[in-house]
């Protein structure tokens, strides 16, 4: 039988991705993009290589091991604004948040005007800028202020009733925010003190090691989520898994799938060659014993020579 694509190699499925007359299990160059298959990080994609212009799409287009690299991200979370659907990270997607650049979970919305207060130049929509609003969160045009305090007359009082009079509350709108009070993991500064989710754990410190992350979603910092890592507490920003197993190589016993372990494989990367497979006549240790073609026979061909195979 003849096998056009590879003709001295057993190649039962004939896969031939660029379509050149080289089957891929020959073919050093599979998607002719240039690049070799072994240096090239998608080996079946003629636009990813080394040369190639990296992109927006959440590739690794040059494989250079980043992704998006020279793209705007606003937070700062490896993953780049024009594929992030939250840009401030906030769990609040872009589509529903009404400060989509600044980080603003409750998204409290004094005015009710769809701009949050975190982005909103003037919360409480009286006509005054809250750099020169004496009550910033209640509307107050006259700006009245008795005591001169510069704190406006309509909010001199506990407006989140906490306790604690607002001029001394840092957060004069958040009950569970005043001086003494607990400290929690919720990048509020709970008790005051001018820190953020202190006493709290920070394993990889992705965001700002000052705010101690205690919510990391990336503990190996290499910008993939931890989510969908698949080598979870492994640097391996290519996330590169040649026998599609869901197991990275960098974490993989076993790369090629053959069943075998790398360290035991004489062939880690080829799923054919693995000790104890059927030795053929294709000038490759098939077994593993460190002899090649040793018992292999194809048509007439004698001892394995390739110049006597019946075609």
């Amino acid at each position: 039988m003849s096998y056009p694509h590879c003709p001295y190699q057993f190649n039962p499925l004939q896969i031939d991705t660029d379509d050149d007359g080289i089957g891929d299990l020959c073919d050093s160059d599979d998607d002719n993009d240039g690049w070799l298959d072994e240096e090239d990080c998608q080996p079946l994609s003629e636009y990813i290589h080394g040369d190639a212009l990296e992109v927006c799409d959440g590739m690794d287009n040059n494989c250079d091991g980043m992704i998006n690299e020279g793209f705007p991200d606003n937070d700062s979370n490896c993953l780049a604004d024009c594929v992030d659907i939250d840009f401030d990270a906030d769990d609040v997607p872009n589509i529903l948040d009404n400060c989509p650049y600044i980080y603003n979970t409750g998204q409290a919305d004094t005015d009710s005007d769809l701009l949050g207060d975190a982005c909103d130049p003037d919360q409480d929509n009286d006509g005054i800028p809250e750099p020169i609003d004496n009550c910033p969160l209640i509307k107050n045009e006259d700006q009245s202020d008795s005591n001169g305090d510069q704190i406006g007359d309509a909010c001199e009082e506990d407006a989140d009733g906490d306790g604690h009079p607002d001029f001394e509350d840092c957060q004069p709108l958040d009950a569970s925010a005043y001086p003494g009070a607990e400290e929690t993991c919720d990048w509020i500064d709970n008790n005051c003190d001018g820190n953020i989710n202190e006493g709290h754990p920070n394993p990889g410190g992705i965001y700002n090691a000052a705010l101690l992350n205690c919510n990391d979603f990336d503990d190996d910092l290499d910008c993939i989520n931890d989510v969908i890592d698949n080598c979870l507490g492994i640097f391996n920003p290519s996330q590169l898994d040649r026998d599609k197993d869901n197991l990275g190589d960098a974490c993989d016993d076993d790369i090629d799938g053959d069943g075998v372990l790398n360290e035991l494989d004489c062939e880690s990367y080829n799923s054919q060659v693995f000790p104890g497979a059927m030795e053929v006549c294709n000038l490759l240790d098939d077994d593993c014993d460190g002899q090649v073609d040793e018992t292999s026979q194809v048509g007439s061909c004698e001892n394995c020579d390739v110049c006597s195979v019946e075609l």
